[in-house]
């Protein structure tokens, strides 16, 4: 028996749904996760990037286990300014604590407000703990 051609279609846009929505939750899943399975690291501002409607975001660099990585953190339109000012400039970043989960889900979280002074550098492996620099 053939399937119509609306029938592929609708069997195409439920499967299409159904991968999205599930993205959703397993992301919501792990950005949880890293509430209690996170770490630690130092990240470079480098850039700040306007998304069009869906806002603007910020892309920093840290290094983890000796390979220079990328991430990305959503911010507001208000912060813009301040975060072109603070291109170039060391943050503390929380992020999971498993790599795969970072690259795949974004769960980084920047620390604008926890400036890193050029004396300190990170383990390879970043902190698991917020380092005692930072508790202040």
């Amino acid at each position: 028996m053939a399937i119509k051609r609306k029938d592929k279609s609708t069997l195409f846009l439920l499967g299409f749904l159904g991968i999205i929505i599930g993205y959703m939750f397993v992301s919501n899943y792990f950005r949880n996760q890293t509430k209690t399975n996170y770490q630690y690291n130092i990240a470079t501002v480098e850039k700040v990037i306007s998304l069009g409607k869906s806002g603007w975001r910020t892309e920093f660099t840290y290094n983890l286990n000796e390979n220079k990585t990328s991430g990305r953190y959503n911010i507001i339109r208000d912060s813009v300014k301040y975060y072109n000012s603070q291109i170039g400039k060391r943050f503390l970043v929380k992020m999971s604590d498993k790599p795969w989960v970072n690259r795949i889900f974004f769960t980084y979280e920047l620390y604008i407000n926890k400036p890193v002074p050029d004396s300190i550098e990170a383990p390879i492996e970043g902190w698991k703990e917020l380092p005692d620099w930072a508790r202040e």
